[in-house]
């Protein structure tokens, strides 16, 4: 261990086009430096986030999130779709799409920084609430 010096920034931008739509952009950067080696970068990392819900009805909800860190090289996108049948029950359909830059993989199988797809998935749940 030992000190050095660090600088970040966190900024957040709401927005609310009509009163349905909401969606929240987030952009958090840390950068940190060894003084004992003439200030040498020892990691800039950026992640830039969007979280967006559009609500359909008083029981229809779209959201996505969407992410990016480039400190792991990785990329995000995540869909859900929720139908609130009463106070109790709520059912959840959602869809989850990750990526990582091709060379963090594995360098041999992937020798690109192009994006590769590392995780797909398509959930759903469904949650009761039993009274007694």
């Amino acid at each position: 261990p030992y000190r050095g010096y660090e600088s970040g920034i966190f900024a957040v931008l709401s927005l609310r086009f009509v009163s349905r739509l909401r969606s929240e952009i987030r952009l958090t950067t840390n950068r940190f430096t060894d003084p004992r080696n003439n200030d040498a970068l020892v990691f800039d990392v950026k992640i830039a986030r969007a979280f967006t819900t559009y609500q359909f009805t008083d029981r229809l909800l779209l959201r996505n999130i969407t992410e990016y860190n480039s400190f792991n090289e990785t990329f995000g996108m995540n869909f859900l779709v929720t139908y609130r049948i009463n106070a109790g029950t709520v059912f959840h359909v959602g869809y989850d799409d990750r990526y990582r830059q091709g060379d963090r993989i594995n360098e041999a199988v992937f020798p690109t920084t192009v994006m590769q797809r590392t995780n797909r998935a398509i959930f759903t749940k469904l949650q009761y609430l039993f009274r007694f």
